[in-house]
């Protein structure tokens, strides 16, 4: 569990800054399309897509092949960022040449676009640059402090947009503000990572070739996968005019601002499907990130569908864009099938078939491309925009049935339709008390029914996903408990804090006790660099540990120690807690608690209770089961623990580790060969024996 909460952590933290980003994205399209018109809004789409396609060309994937092998090989974290940022500072100055120089050449471009895209390469350029030292962010799951960045950036061009439109800077003054968010959020975003990982540039011809051969594939199919978007805007440029891209454009926005949901989400997981990939824990990752996906997918794209007309009227100026609810329409189909593809898509690279990815990509450009070719020219309803906006929905839908079919052919996943089923049930019902509170809200402003109409549609969707199973109580934890409830992960290198409760090995030790007092002996072995707080009611002589454990002794009755340990824990800001013997205390902790540990040595309080002492029992009953649900790993003894664990109180097999418990060092030490063979021959013992009790 503790993998899916990090992920969730960093997911939700990201989708919130994307959602607050998506706001501000709202309010600068309101903005510059009243101060635009649907004609300027047209030419500055059109230079945002040319320069779109730069971005793409000389993005070539490096940012997932960055997390994926700083995932896999961490130990050369450096080399490979300071490779891949090397190559991508290669392919900005050859790649960003050749774009701005082609800013002239293209028809219909005036003097003043063709400078514009000049002005947005370079911040394209800085975004690259800060999307690949980000990887290092990804990796750690510290993606929060480029999701703040990004928002502070995002109210940064607000600011200076807002100042074009009142005092009439001109076109270009809307392009620089779009250089000065990227500009900042580099050097936020570059700062950060460099303290996490040193930053240095690397030009070493073989990495860098290595990762041009990895990366070419992939990137091809990214650039493929996309290039249908920027050649369908500008060939609807070439048959129409600039308000017919206007309004397609308002529409192509909304979509975009549709996928950063799953792009976040995926970039979070990947790292865990790269260490995964091959593991058990494979399959219970795949279920979970399918299941959000559905969940976000289908609610967004129906709520979309249903709204278009007042999510246009929001975020546009005028009667001029309100054809581009039709068109958002088309393009909430197509998100559907943009939103589960991406699952399926990053499964392909972290296999290493990125070929596989290439060969749909290149199927889904040709034919959507060819689509609009023929049917773009034709007039409405089937042709221009409309026709545009089909030729996404096909491309969308030849890559999901392709990617799906490339993954099952390699890696068969057995998905349960469970939540998909709950999922569709569950957007039906929502979808209808949309389409008529839409109607009952129509004569409010457009700025109260569309927040009234999502929110109220929101809660009824997440009731019904709770009550059908869509949402499982597990899922629903870790994203509620990891984002709210919890601390992030320490940064790489950062001391880890840990308690432990060893009221035990002060006085006569049994089984837990002799465990617990071995388990500090052999962590304070290999471990001196981690700090240990180990909590205590009476003095513990004759142990010996080193400087980084820190024995806290604390004299005082039973019934207040409990509380004063949980206050403890907070004082001494502990990033772990260690449970070896008592669960009193990980079953009582609330608020922003620490990770748990729990070492589970039997259940017989709950298998055989009168063969256990009466107190134990009870207390075990009491705790226990609220305990495991607080531990984010619980390790068993023997895997005939395990399974009691998991039938008993119906935990995820993923989240139980087995680790044997091996004899006291006492009972391995090795005895004189002639008393073993005198002890032999006055017991008769000519073979290997078992002793047992």
């Amino acid at each position: 569990m503790e993998q899916a909460q990090k992920i969730a952590s960093n997911t939700i933290a990201q989708i919130l800054s994307k959602m607050f980003n998506a706001v501000l994205s709202v309010v600068i399209i309101k903005i510059i399309t009243h101060y635009l018109k649907t004609e300027g809004y047209g030419q500055y789409t059109l230079v945002y897509e040319l320069v779109g396609f730069f971005g793409i060309a000389c993005d070539l994937g490096l940012f997932t092949i960055a997390v994926d092998e700083m995932a896999k090989t961490k130990e050369r974290m450096q080399r490979v960022l300071g490779s891949i940022l090397g190559l991508r500072l290669i392919l900005i100055l050859i790649i960003g040449t050749i774009t701005t120089a082609s800013a002239f050449l293209i028809p219909n471009f005036t003097p003043v676009m063709s400078i514009a895209v000049i002005i947005a390469a370079i911040g394209i350029a800085a975004n690259l640059i800060s999307s690949t030292v980000a990887a290092t962010l990804q990796v750690n799951l510290k993606m929060t402090i480029n999701a703040y960045a990004i928002i502070i950036g995002k109210i940064l061009m607000v600011g200076y947009i807002a100042l074009t439109a009142f005092f009439g800077w001109g076109f270009l003054h809307l392009i620089i503000a779009g250089l000065i968010n990227n500009l900042f959020v580099t050097g936020v975003t570059t700062y950060a990572s460099h303290r996490l990982l040193p930053i240095k540039l690397y030009f070493d011809r073989e990495e860098i070739w290595r990762l041009l051969k990895k990366s070419a594939v992939y990137g091809a199919a990214l650039i493929f996968g996309s290039i249908y978007l920027r050649i369908n805007t500008i060939m609807l440029r070439q048959f129409t005019s600039d308000n017919v891209v206007g309004v397609f454009g308002i529409a192509l926005r909304s979509f975009e601002l549709l996928l950063l949901i799953p792009f976040s989400f995926m970039n979070s997981i990947l790292p865990s499907l790269a260490q995964n990939i091959h593991t058990e824990k494979f399959s219970s990752l795949f279920q979970k990130s399918w299941d959000v996906l559905v969940m976000t997918g289908l609610g967004m794209s129906v709520g979309s569908f249903i709204m278009a007309e007042e999510m246009i009227r929001l975020i546009s100026t005028g009667s001029d864009f309100a054809p581009a609810a039709n068109l958002m329409r088309i393009l909430a189909i197509a998100s559907v099938f943009n939103f589960l593809s991406s699952l399926f898509q990053y499964v392909l690279v972290s296999l290493n078939r990125v070929k596989v990815f290439f060969a749909i990509a290149l199927l889904e450009a040709v034919i959507a491309i060819i689509f609009a070719y023929i049917l773009i020219p034709l007039p409405p309803p089937f042709g221009q925009a409309s026709a545009a906006a089909w030729a996404i929905v096909v491309a969308q839908t030849i890559n999901f049935f392709g990617v799906t079919w490339g993954v099952a052919r390699i890696r068969p996943i057995k998905l349960s339709w469970k939540a998909t089923f709950a999922t569709l049930f569950s957007v039906i019902i929502t979808g209808i008390y949309l389409w008529f509170i839409k109607g009952a809200l129509s004569h409010w402003s457009v700025y109260l029914s569309l927040p009234t109409a999502f929110f109220t549609a929101g809660i009824l969707y997440i009731f019904l996903l709770t009550k059908t199973g869509g949402l499982s109580t597990d899922l629903s934890k870790v994203l509620w408990q990891r984002f709210f409830l919890n601390k992030p992960a320490p940064l790489p290198g950062q001391k880890l804090r840990i308690a432990i409760d060893i009221r035990g090995i002060s006085g006569e030790r049994t089984g837990k006790e002799w465990y617990t007092l071995s388990l500090l002996t052999a962590l304070g072995n290999i471990d001196k660099d981690n700090d240990y707080f180990l909590f205590t009611r009476h003095p513990v002589k004759n142990i010996n540990l080193p400087n980084n454990f820190h024995i806290i002794e604390r004299k005082m009755p039973l019934l207040l120690w409990h509380p004063h340990f949980m206050w403890q824990i907070r004082k001494y800001k502990i990033d772990i807690l260690l449970a070896t013997a008592s669960y009193i205390v990980p079953s009582l902790l609330m608020g922003k608690k620490p990770k748990v540990i729990t070492v589970i040595h039997d259940t017989i309080a709950f298998l055989f209770p009168r063969r256990h002492q009466a107190k134990a029992t009870t207390i075990e009953r009491f705790t226990l089961k609220r305990t495991l649900e607080h531990s984010t790993t619980i390790v068993a003894v023997s895997q005939n623990t395990k399974k009691d664990i998991e039938r008993l109180f119906d935990i995820a097999p993923e989240k139980i580790t087995v680790i044997p418990e091996a004899a006291r060092e006492q009972f391995s030490v090795p005895r004189d060969p002639a008393m073993t063979e005198q002890l032999k021959k006055d017991y008769g013992i000519s073979q290997h024996y078992l002793l047992a009790p």
